[in-house]
């Protein structure tokens, strides 16, 4: 365990020495709010040196370092997402979310099978966090619902719904949820990447 945190301490090195993207994206996202649904699921590929060590961590070649779930509310889109730089789960705004300055993509996922009372009963869990006011899970423990982390908290909200994300057999680096993990769900299926 040692050696993959030395590797990890020089992957960060590097990148934050050699990472040469621009810090902000000059191309406006190509999206409306009407091409999502309620409890669709959106991964993004975030800027930050902790988005590049989840990304090596997940040892996948994922293109994907943060997951939300997303709420319509009167013709407006939010992200529900466990914030690490808050410190706790977040309802906000899809364009503050997708804001080029913190990030340089993403795609949205949909189940396959999601009736309007299922993905009510999705976002409802996922807006019971927020107004728990529930934590960041920095542990990353899964044992504990009094803290999230950004894939645990779509896990959760799913499960609540009767949809398991995670395959029965699934055992990831210490159990660790990685968003590769929920991108590869035959459950779920992606409607749009930008």
């Amino acid at each position: 365990m040692r050696t993959k945190w030395c590797y990890a301490a020089c992957f960060l090195l590097a990148s934050a020495i050699f990472y040469n993207t621009p810090l902000v994206q000059t191309t406006p996202r190509n999206y409306s709010p009407n091409q999502f649904r309620s409890g669709d699921i959106i991964f993004v590929n975030g800027k930050s040196i902790r988005s590049s060590v989840v990304r090596f961590l997940q040892m996948h070649n994922s293109e994907y370092s943060h997951v939300g779930v997303i709420v319509l509310n009167n013709e407006s889109a939010f992200v529900i997402h466990a914030d690490p730089q808050r410190g706790r789960v977040v309802k906000e705004n899809l364009n503050e979310f997708l804001s080029p300055d913190k990030i340089t993509g993403g795609a949205v996922y949909r189940a396959n099978v999601v009736s309007e009372d299922i993905a009510s009963i999705i976002c409802d869990a996922a807006q019971s966090y927020v107004d728990k006011n529930i934590l960041f899970n920095s542990t990353f423990d899964l044992k504990t619902t009094e803290t999230l982390y950004c894939t645990e908290l779509v896990w959760r909200a799913y499960l609540t719904a009767g949809i398991n994300l995670r395959s029965e057999n699934s055992k990831t680096v210490n159990d660790f949820i990685f968003p590769t993990e929920l991108q590869n769900c035959a459950a779920i299926h992606s409607v749009i990447s930008f």
